[in-house]
């Protein structure tokens, strides 16, 4: 191992005779506020519990149909929150439509 000035002072403050120890990690940053990501976007447009395919909902949040269809995939995974969200079939040639239902 090179002897990098400082690299071995760091190693002596974390080993000790008995063994390594927990060394906590700095303090984190300033949190920022955090930009709203695809989920948020297409969960606001289907809060107003209206029927929205992945198209006109793609078109208000500027975002492709294939990903608002992922997204939605995604929110009715527990992982997500289980979200429920009902499809049925849509106009011809538009796919399925989407619904977010009130929780039981």
């Amino acid at each position: 191992m090179p002897n990098v000035p400082g690299q071995l002072d760091l190693l002596r403050e974390v080993m000790t005779d008995r063994g390594p120890h927990y060394v906590p990690a700095p303090a984190p940053r300033q949190q920022r506020k955090r930009r709203p990501n695809r989920w948020d976007q297409v969960l606001e447009v289907l809060r107003d519990h209206q029927w929205h395919t992945c198209g006109e909902i793609g078109r208000i949040i500027g975002a492709p149909a294939t990903s608002v269809s992922a997204r939605i995939r995604e929110l009715k995974r527990l992982a997500f929150g289980s979200h429920p969200i009902i499809p049925r079939p849509g106009p011809p040639g538009q796919g399925n439509e989407y619904q977010l239902r009130e929780r039981a």
